[in-house]
C-alpha cells in the first residue's frame, strides 16, 4: 500500500469516527407509543376497564351478555345499564323493576329527550332537554360531584345537555344547570340515574377522576355486592322494534293491503275466452267518420260533399241539366224531380250549417233526392220491360 493511499483511508476512517460521535451526541434511541386502537375483548366490550379496575379493587364484576340473563340476578347484586336498552322488552323491564324493588341496586343512564324511556317512566324520573347550557357550545364540562358517604368530590365530565327530575329523590346533584344525577329509592332498592355513563367507558376511565367516581358509585351502597355490566353487542332488529312499538300501525296497514287486494285482483275460476271480433259493417265506419268531422267543425263540409253528390247524380242522369242556363235550373229541376219549385231551388242554392237543424233539414233534402232519382229509375226499367 502506497503512502497515499494509506493517507485517504486514515480520513475515511477519521471522518466516518467523527460522524458516528456527532450522531451519539445529538441522537438517543427512545420508545414512543403509537394508538392503535382497542383490540380482542376491549373491542366489544367499552366497560371492560371498568370492570378490571372493581376487580382490582375487590369488588365481584362481570358482564352480562345475554337479555336472558337479567331474570337472574342476585338480589343484593349491582347493575349497570347504559343507553340504547332497546333490546329489552315490556316483560324485562317489570322484571328489572321487580329485581330492585326486591334490594336491586341498578345504575342506568337516561336515553335522550328525544326517544323514549320506559324503565324511567315507570321510576317517574322525568328528562328535560337543556339547550345551550350556560351558554356553551360544548356541553361536556367537568364538575365536582360528592356522593352520598363519600368523603371529597370527584371530578367528573357529564353531559349537560339533559336535566333530570324525580318527585321524590334520596340525592340530586345540580349545579345550576339542572339535576344531572338523581337517586330515588323502589321498595327496597336504589336507583341512581344519571345523564351520561361515558366516563365509565374504556376511553374516559383515566381521566379526571372517572375511576374515583365509579367506585364511589359501587360503594355507596353498603354490603359486599357484586356488579353486572350490561353490554349485548346485537343491536335490536327493525323487524323486532316495528313488532314491539308499531304493531298497531303494521296491522292496519296490512288489513288495507288485503282490502285492496281483495278488490283488486280478480276472483279465481276458468279463463273466459276471448271474445270473437265482429267485422263492423261500412255504414258503422260511415257513422264514425261523420261523428269525427261533426265533432271536429266538419259539419258545412259534408253538406257540400252531400250537394255536389246530389247535382252529379242529376247531371248523369239527365244531361240536359247542366246545358240550361242558372235561371232556368230550378224549374227543370222541379220537373225532373216532381217537386214544387221553391223546394227545388233549396238544392242549387249553398246549404248552410249555422245549427244542428239546418244541417239536418240540408241532409234529409239531398238524401230525399237520391231516394227520389231511385224511384224514377226504377219506373223507367219497368216501363221498358
Amino acid at each position: 500500500m502506497s503512502s497515499r493511499q494509506a493517507l485517504i483511508l486514515l480520513a475515511v476512517l477519521a471522518f466516518a469516527c467523527a460522524a458516528t460521535a456527532w450522531f451519539l451526541a445529538n441522537f438517543e434511541r427512545t420508545t414512543i407509543p403509537v394508538r392503535t386502537g382497542y383490540r380482542a375483548e376491549a373491542l366489544g366490550n367499552p366497560w371492560l376497564a371498568a370492570e378490571r379496575l372493581l376487580q382490582r379493587m375487590g369488588a365481584k364484576a362481570s358482564t352480562v351478555r345475554a337479555v336472558a340473563e337479567l331474570g337472574k340476578l342476585p338480589s343484593s347484586g349491582t347493575l349497570v345499564l347504559p343507553a340504547e336498552r332497546y333490546i329489552l322488552t315490556n316483560e324485562l323491564r317489570q322484571a328489572l323493576l321487580a329485581w330492585v324493588d326486591g334490594g336491586g341496586y341498578l345504575i342506568v343512564q337516561a336515553e335522550p329527550a328525544s326517544q323514549p324511556d320506559p324503565l324511567l317512566d315507570a321510576l317517574r324520573i322525568k328528562r328535560f332537554p337543556v339547550r345551550n347550557p350556560r351558554g356553551r357550545n360544548d356541553a361536556y364540562e367537568p364538575v365536582e360531584i360528592t356522593l352520598p358517604g363519600s368523603e371529597s368530590p370527584s371530578k367528573v365530565d357529564l353531559s349537560r345537555r339533559l336535566r333530570l327530575e324525580a318527585a321524590d329523590p334520596v340525592y340530586q346533584f345540580d349545579d345550576g344547570t339542572g339535576n344531572a344525577v338523581v337517586l330515588v329509592e323502589h321498595g327496597v332498592g336504589l336507583v341512581l340515574a344519571l345523564n351520561e355513563l361515558e366516563f365509565a367507558a374504556n376511553h374516559e376511565i383515566g381521566k379526571q377522576e372517572h375511576a374515583q367516581f365509579l367506585w364511589e358509585m359501587m360503594t355507596m351502597v353498603p354490603g359486599d355486592r357484586p356488579v353486572f355490566f350490561f353490554n349485548v353487542p346485537t343491536r335490536l332488529s327493525l323487524a323486532a322494534w316495528l313488532r314491539e312499538h308499531a304493531w298497531a300501525p303494521l296491522l292496519g296497514a296490512a288489513a288495507l293491503l288485503a282490502i285492496g287486494l281483495w278488490y283488486a285482483v280478480p276472483r279465481f275460476g276458468p279463463i273466459a275466452p276471448d271474445p270473437a271480433r265482429s267485422r263492423r259493417r261500412l255504414l258503422d265506419h260511415l257513422r264514425a267518420s261523420g261523428r269525427y268531422l261533426w265533432s271536429n267543425g266538419g259539419a258545412q263540409r259534408m253538406l257540400d260533399a252531400a250537394r255536389d253528390a246530389s247535382l252529379r247524380r242529376i247531371g248523369r242522369v239527365y244531361p240536359d241539366f247542366l246545358a240550361l242556363p242558372d235561371a232556368d235550373r230550378a224549374q227543370r229541376l222541379a220537373e225532373i224531380l216532381g217537386w214544387p219549385e221553391e223546394r227545388a231551388r233549396q238544392i242549387l242554392a249553398p246549404p248552410s250549417a249555422a245549427k244542428m237543424t239546418d244541417f239536418l233539414q240540408a241532409i234529409h233534402l239531398y238524401q230525399a233526392v237520391q231516394e227520389q232519382l231511385a224511384l224514377s229509375a226504377r219506373n223507367s226499367s219497368r216501363k221498358k220491360q
